[in-house]
């Protein structure tokens, strides 16, 4: 029997302690691509005269931000929301999960901002942000390498990783009173099928 993998990835929004909406992600290209860079990559460092250079994980500088736009669907080319306010989450959670029975692996990411640190507005729109490959490296790139000192591959920084929103279907733009903390639950599920 032929075994397939596949990357999917899912997400909640919470107000205080009710989840107003749940659905499967949209990722971008820079996520794909750098998923891909980091697969066929040998090394993501480099040593030059007494400084040594280490590629940072996906991860490093991870954020998220809401936006206002209720009008507009994502597409895999887009690098950032449409109207976004920019105003980091409080605290930033990761985890890592795996279930052996199902081969399923899957990092989540729990963004909260607290009351009072958003404005009180309409959301239709939430990105995640990670330290992601720039995906304008020539193809085919022969024996790449993952880092910042002059290899083919990588320019790695903050980059538009996954975008849901209410234009998409994906739920339905509401009115955040800022009352309460407001929590987006954002999931990347890999799992052998």
């Amino acid at each position: 029997m032929d075994k397939r993998i596949g990357i999917t990835g899912n997400f909640e929004i919470w107000v205080g302690d009710k989840k107003i909406a749940e659905g499967k992600n949209r990722f971008t290209r820079y996520l794909m691509s750098s998923i891909v860079v980091i697969i066929a990559s040998t090394w993501g460092s480099a040593e030059i005269v007494y400084a040594h250079y280490y590629t940072r994980a996906l991860a490093y500088n991870a954020t998220a931000r809401v936006g206002k736009d209720t009008a507009t669907s994502t597409t895999t080319t887009m690098t950032d929301l449409v109207d976004k306010i920019d105003v980091a989450p409080s605290s930033i959670t990761r985890k890592l999960w795996r279930s052996e029975a199902e081969w399923k692996y899957m990092a989540e990411f729990l963004f909260r901002w607290d009351a009072g640190v958003l404005p009180s507005t309409t959301i239709g729109e939430f990105g995640v942000y990670l330290t992601l490959d720039s995906d304008d490296w020539s193809s085919p790139a022969p024996n790449p390498n993952r880092c910042t000192a002059g290899c083919p591959v990588g320019g790695a920084d903050t980059r538009l990783a996954s975008r849901i929103a209410s234009a998409d279907g994906k739920f339905t733009e509401f009115y955040y009173d800022n009352t309460e903390p407001l929590t987006y639950i954002w999931r990347l599920i890999v799992q052998i099928k």
